[in-house]
């Protein structure tokens, strides 16, 4: 009990509810400068660590859930918060830290934990902490194990297999919060291949699938009219469309199957309701994120945008005059956005029905002068609204003046014949007549105030239509933008493929450059070897031409005693010629005496 009270009162000292939109928290006073403060850390880490120490499936956990959670849910305490959970060291007794218990709670099934809302708002819970894991830059690993995620999404995905039952509003919350943890976790490189395989394409275009055929919204396919009596499961089964959708665009540019999905879901006209459904009667993050899926679907040139125009039109129209019918019947005015999940109204709370014209007609004034509606300017939607709900007024105090006037017909007629049978006097006629001229006046006086209010309705008609022609001008616009946009990711995707190839050819180079400065550091030592040897061999090369000058000396004085001995050879050997010649003139002239003295 007492941590019940505490945590209560923790939460309306540091956060209340947003009166100005529909559903959320803002920070109150004493809560504005709560996470600048030097032990705000240490205390979140303090509340987290109860969760150690609690059964996951006690009331007092589910309160410290949704204390947390309220924290969470204003985007300047999310990430103090947040951070201050993931850096809680972990608990010496059980070896665990928060992180790893609030997950361990999200796979829980509904029989586990026996109330729905305790898995349900662990994986809310989860959702934050993942996403300031990666704001952070940091891994999934580092804090769980990837399969520990996968086995979060296959639980919550898994649940939703019949359309019937009393959890049924339950399991489509779940189903929703698991493909909000499959978005998040899919930015995570290491978990993604594991995750395309969990959330497949099949199971996506089941779940699909399952919407189309059994969500009432679907029926309203073939009329302008608004959804009536629709369960509360059908505006979650709309959430799961459009969490599906960003689920599907995100592991569109991984996986091809995916990728074919998500383009045949965007062409598939049935989609039209349920964004229609989000924009009109939805929170503020459904019209958020059905804004963004109908910016996906204007890639496809075949989307009916002038039907979702005419859906919301129509839709927002009946939710404004089945408002004026309950304000009527009860007389009071209640808030449109708790009532039908419209937007842009400011909350008016009435006491009576005097006093309601009386803040309509000073709203009034104050627009027709151009003046400050609450401090503020009022807005299209806002105007719109009073004008609307005007018009209803005057048109129901008109029939009322109708029939107070065949009432008084009545017993006007009544009168007469009674007159004529009892002979009484006209008094009472004329008293009669009188009133009934005063009810006419007071018929034409309103009458007259309605026409104004019709044509003041006129010009803001032009007004709101000058406003969605500036729209479709800032549609067009955002349209080029997103355009340039794909193109600079294009563009920039090129670059970093050119970049991506540039190092890989750096590095090549490197290691070119590194084999070729160590075949000239070894060439180098080799040329170095080589100059000290062509030093000793020209050392040697001069010993050895000393030595052969010194050996040339010799041979060259023994070639001159040689030339010398030749010489005299050759001039032994000429005057031996001579010698022979006269010896051989000698011998010839023999000859011839000898043949003289033979004759």
């Amino acid at each position: 009990m007492t941590r019940h009270i505490g945590a209560d009162l923790l939460k309306r000292l540091v956060v209340a509810e947003n009166l100005s939109n529909c559903g959320g928290f803002v920070l109150t006073t004493t809560g504005k400068d709560l996470a600048t403060l030097s032990f705000f850390q240490r205390s979140i880490q303090k509340v987290a660590n109860l969760f150690l120490h609690l059964d996951a499936r006690t009331e007092e956990s589910l309160k410290i859930y949704e204390l947390l959670l309220s924290f969470c849910s204003v985007s300047a305490m999310r990430t103090p918060v947040c951070s201050s959970i993931l850096s809680t060291p972990v608990s010496t007794g059980r070896a665990v830290t928060p992180f790893w218990i609030i997950a361990k709670t999200a796979k829980m099934t509904f029989t586990e934990a026996m109330t729905p809302d305790v898995p349900i708002s662990a994986c809310r819970l989860m959702r934050f902490l993942l996403k300031e894991v990666f704001d952070c830059g940091k891994k999934i690993s580092e804090f769980l194990q990837i399969s520990v995620v996968s086995e979060i999404v296959v639980s919550c995905v898994g649940g939703l297999q019949e359309f019937e039952g009393p959890l049924l509003t339950e399991r489509c919350q779940l189903l929703t919060e698991g493909l909000r943890i499959a978005e998040v976790a899919a930015l995570d490189d290491d978990i993604r291949p594991e995750l395309l395989s969990v959330v497949s394409s099949g199971l996506c275009s089941k779940i699909f699938n399952d919407q189309i055929m059994m969500n009432p919204i679907t029926h309203q396919l073939q009329t302008s009219t608004a959804p009536e009596n629709i369960p509360e499961w059908s505006l979650n089964g709309t959430e799961i469309i459009l969490e599906l959708i960003k689920v599907l665009a995100t592991l569109k540019d991984f996986s091809k199957l995916h990728k074919d999905l998500y383009w045949r879901t965007l062409k598939d006209e049935r989609l039209i309701p349920f964004i229609a459904f989000a924009i009109a009667n939805g929170s503020d993050d459904m019209v958020s994120n059905a804004l963004l899926l109908y910016n996906h679907c204007k890639q496809v040139p075949e989307f009916q945008s002038s039907w979702l125009g005419s859906l919301i039109s129509s839709w927002t129209k009946s939710n404004r005059i089945a408002y004026a019918d309950y304000k009527r019947l009860n007389g009071s005015c209640s808030n449109l956005n708790e009532s039908f999940g419209m937007k842009g109204m400011e909350r008016m709370q009435f006491g009576s029905e005097e006093f309601s014209n009386i803040s309509i007609e000073d709203f009034l004034g104050k627009v027709k002068q151009g003046m400050a509606v609450n401090g503020k300017d009022a807005r299209l939607s806002q105007i719109v609204g009073v004008f609307e709900k005007k018009l209803s007024m005057m048109e129901s105090r008109e029939k009322e003046l109708e029939t107070l006037i065949s009432i008084k017909d009545h017993a006007l007629a009544q009168n007469d014949r009674q007159r004529f049978s009892n002979g009484s006097s006209g008094t009472e006629l004329n008293s009669l007549k009188t009133a009934i001229a005063i009810l006419e006046n007071s018929l034409g006086e309103e009458k007259l105030r309605n026409k104004e209010i019709r044509a003041l309705n006129d010009k803001l008609t032009e007004q709101i239509d000058a406003a969605k022609t500036q729209a479709e001008i800032a549609i067009e616009r955002s349209d080029h933008l997103q355009k340039e946009k794909l193109q600079l990711t294009e563009l920039l995707q090129t670059q970093q493929t050119e970049n991506v190839e540039e190092r890989k050819i750096q590095h090549i180079l490197r290691l070119k450059f590194d084999d070729m400065t160590e075949k000239f550091t070894t060439t180098s030592k080799t040329l170095f070897e080589a100059e000290e040897q062509v030093a000793k061999l020209n050392v040697l090369l001069m010993q050895a031409t000393e030595a052969t000058e010194a050996r040339s000396k010799v041979e060259n004085a023994k070639l001159n005693q040689l030339e010398k001995s030749v010489t005299e050879n050759e001039q032994k050997l000429t005057s031996l010629k001579e010698e022979r010649n006269k010896i051989q003139l000698e011998k010839n002239k023999l000859e011839c005496l000898l043949k003289g003295i033979g004759r």
